[in-house]
């Protein structure tokens, strides 16, 4: 899915790897617990990061447990 350009902090997104894609795992409110049980991965946004058009590819770091 497509991401909108960010500000001035670097992000990291709750993420769900699907074979070679990654799609958002729920809200990314800092509050929404849901969404972090469910990730399997975090998207890495770098400070002032443009927009990325869905299909583009991102940094992505993976969850492993253990």
């Amino acid at each position: 899915e497509p991401l909108p350009a960010i500000g001035p902090r670097r992000e990291f997104l709750r993420a769900v790897m699907e074979g070679s894609a990654v799609r958002l795992a729920g809200s990314q409110d800092s509050s929404a617990l849901s969404a972090l049980a469910a990730a399997d991965c975090l998207i890495d946004r770098a400070a002032h990061a443009p927009a990325v058009a869905e299909g583009e590819a991102v940094r992505v770091f993976p969850l492993r447990n253990g």
